[in-house]
């Protein structure tokens, strides 16, 4: 039983963390709330991450974390690549005639995401996954005690058939 109780709540952390930080490949819209410090996100103040279109505080990207050490977006974890963290940080050393071809770039990358567009993870998917195992740890649980069930029957039978035999050898 101890095994099972283990299983289920395994499963049950595993359907917590993957509807908390579960990915999805579609494109996001961006959210008003900063994912750092929870404060309302402005244009003026804030970018947006190009893979996943998440909206930061340029603050809380540069403070929070330090840009070097950010390496994917702390929503759904998608990649940061080098040329954006350059971006942020002021190291892009290119002048005006950069901008053509980090857009072009920026719009590569947008176009290659959504070669890999599929439907999201949802909390109801990710539900129904959770109940589906639980369903599946359960009947391997019935079937266990069926086993167990049976083999104790069985001995139960065969300790009862002894007995009748040692009985009926007595009696003749």
């Amino acid at each position: 039983m101890s095994i099972c109780h283990s299983l289920i709540i395994l499963c049950i952390i595993i359907f917590i963390n993957a509807s908390v930080t579960a990915p999805t490949r579609k494109k996001r819209a961006i959210n008003d709330e900063c994912p750092i410090c929870f404060g309302r996100l402005n244009s003026e103040a804030s970018k947006k991450l190009p893979k996943c279109d998440h909206g930061i505080h340029l603050k809380c990207l540069k403070t929070g974390f330090g840009i070097d050490q950010l390496s994917v977006c702390p929503l759904c974890r998608a990649e940061i690549t080098e040329d954006f963290k350059n971006l942020l940080s002021g190291n892009d050393q290119a002048g005006p005639s950069n901008s053509k071809t980090e857009q072009s770039h920026m719009d590569e990358l947008y176009a290659r995401s959504l070669m890999y567009v599929d439907e999201p993870i949802t909390m109801a998917n990710d539900a129904a996954m959770a109940q589906r195992i639980q369903k599946q740890l359960q009947e391997q649980h019935d079937k266990k005690l069926a086993e167990e069930m049976e083999k104790m029957l069985k001995q139960q039978r065969e300790e009862a058939d002894a007995e009748l035999a040692r009985r009926l050898a007595d009696q003749f």
